[in-house]
């Protein structure tokens, strides 16, 4: 058996770590808002459709995500403009800032 040892460059490493970042800045910050839509789509008899809509909208996504080609290559600085504006947006949420 042979093993192939791929190198990661630095690029890569700031890549992964700036969407890790993203992500999870995203997620803290729609916490709020997942939880006011789970207890919609739980106790309100007009929105319990709301968990199947998304997983017919998952479906959908990932049946579609194979045949798109890639199309350009994003810029350096998406990933580091996303995190610093998800930042701000948190900043101002815990501050009680309306944005």
């Amino acid at each position: 058996m042979t093993s192939q040892n791929k190198d990661i460059d630095g690029g890569q490493i700031v890549l992964l770590a700036s969407l890790l970042a993203a992500a999870s800045l995203a997620f803290l910050i729609a916490w709020p808002a997942i939880l006011d839509l789970s207890d919609k789509w739980i106790n309100n008899e007009a929105y319990s459709h709301g968990f199947v809509l998304l997983l017919v909208a998952i479906f959908l996504g990932l049946q579609k995500l194979p045949g798109i080609p890639p199309t350009a290559m994003p810029s350096r600085w998406f990933l580091p403009l996303l995190t610093l504006s998800l930042l701000f947006i948190l900043v101002a949420r815990l501050s009680e800032l309306h944005v």
